[in-house]
């Protein structure tokens, strides 16, 4: 994005950020494994949301508990 206005930017970037969880989100729900669950995990602590990643950090260990 070109724009030197920074309400423009954070508001692509929160947009951006939501449509990767989204996306992880339908990945996890398909795939059912730790992986997908561990990027589920880190969209959600990228938006601020740790309680549901560590959710998701949870469902990722008790699908692969040898997943480090």
């Amino acid at each position: 994005m070109y724009s030197n206005r920074e309400d423009m930017k954070k508001a692509f970037l929160a947009n951006a950020k939501q449509d990767k969880l989204q996306e992880n989100l339908n990945y996890a729900k398909e795939m059912n494994n730790s992986d997908s669950y561990l990027a589920v995990a880190d969209s959600y602590y990228n938006l601020g949301q740790y309680e549901k990643a560590l959710d998701a950090y949870r469902k990722a260990m008790e699908l692969n508990p040898n997943n480090y």
